[in-house]
């Protein structure tokens, strides 16, 4: 399915919110000197609250759902975020 124009905006003005949002969290990173191990850990209490989330008033099997993509694209932020940092600080990934 080709995207409409409107919706083509709204995705690019999404990616770049999000990228923003990388960029700005990897710079944190840096000037805290957040470790790989702490990013980790980040990530498994992200990922617990998530599991746990429930959303008021919607069918439980919709919430599941939800908090599936939420969790999905908060880890792919969450990459994205690394390896900024990682590019930053000259990293490569093997």
């Amino acid at each position: 399915m080709i995207p409409t124009e409107p919706q083509l905006k709204l995705e690019a003005r999404l990616a770049a919110i999000e990228y923003m949002v990388a960029h700005t969290l990897s710079r944190l990173y840096l000037m805290l000197g957040v470790t790989d191990e702490q990013l980790d850990e980040m990530e498994v209490v992200s990922r617990g609250t998530l599991s746990r989330m429930t959303l008021a008033g919607v069918e439980p099997v919709v919430g599941d759902m939800f908090a599936g993509e939420l969790q999905d694209n908060i880890e792919r932020l969450t990459a994205i975020t690394r390896d900024l940092r990682d590019l930053t600080m000259g990293k490569t990934h093997s």
